[in-house]
């Protein structure tokens, strides 16, 4: 924040007193109700990063406040003396969702949620099968129903209503030269979206590892060294 401060003041200095600077980054400055309560509009790179937009806007009771906004941004207004885009800004950054409750806490560990696609949430674990060993699970969130361990893989039981969070559709899995090496294969699709291929491959040492890829696959699914590939 004090960076972001100590340019502005820097900026100011040789700021064309109430005009606005032409963009020399290339970038389109803002539309929106600013321009009627700002002065002193500058964009600038932040050290190489990004870029921002400075200005100086009035607040209700008419003082003076530096104020910036990330861009790209297509509409801005003054806000109380501060710039917020209300259109077309900088996507924010992206924040996981708490870990849902759910019968898989008992039997799965190493639990961690990521971004999917379309900025989904994920649940990653690792969760114990019915030998012991522990698999290596991947589940598409929300679910309606529990959150369980079958045998190894996250699955969403005990939901009536069908759609985002119905329990995972069963299907025969595809073929391939994968399936001399590899063992314990599932596949696991939800409605609207993409399914997965789970399956525990050999890789040339011997070892026994639990991979995945997407499908479907417009190829040849084969196991390299231990991971599922799909070669096109």
């Amino acid at each position: 924040m004090k960076s972001l401060f100590a340019l502005f003041a820097s900026l100011c200095m040789v700021a064309l007193a109430g005009g606005v600077v032409s963009d020399a980054y290339g970038q389109s400055l803002p539309g929106g109700s600013y321009r009627d309560s700002c002065s002193d509009i500058q964009v600038r790179s932040n050290f190489g990063r990004s870029l921002w937009m400075f200005a100086t806007c009035t607040d209700r009771q008419g003082k003076p406040v530096p104020s910036y906004v990330e861009l790209p941004c297509t509409s801005a207004e003054n806000d109380n003396g501060y710039l917020k885009c209300v259109a077309g800004g900088v996507k924010p950054e992206w924040v996981a969702p708490p870990l849902p409750e759910g019968s898989y806490r008992h039997s799965c560990f190493k639990l961690a949620i990521r971004k999917g696609e379309e900025d989904k949430p994920v649940l990653f674990a690792s969760c114990t099968d019915r030998s012991g060993m522990a698999v290596e699970s991947v589940f598409h969130l929300p679910c309606n129903g529990d959150i369980a361990n079958d045998n190894g893989r996250l699955a969403c039981v005990g939901n009536a209503t069908g759609g985002a969070g119905a329990a995972p559709a069963r299907v025969p899995p595809p073929g391939g030269s994968y399936l001399e090496s590899c063992a314990d294969v599932v596949v696991q699709t939800q409605p609207g979206r993409r399914g997965v291929l789970f399956a525990a491959c050999v890789d040339k040492e011997g070892r026994r590892g639990t991979t995945s890829i997407y499908l479907p696959c417009a190829g040849k699914i084969t196991n390299d060294d231990g991971r599922l590939r799909c070669n096109d």
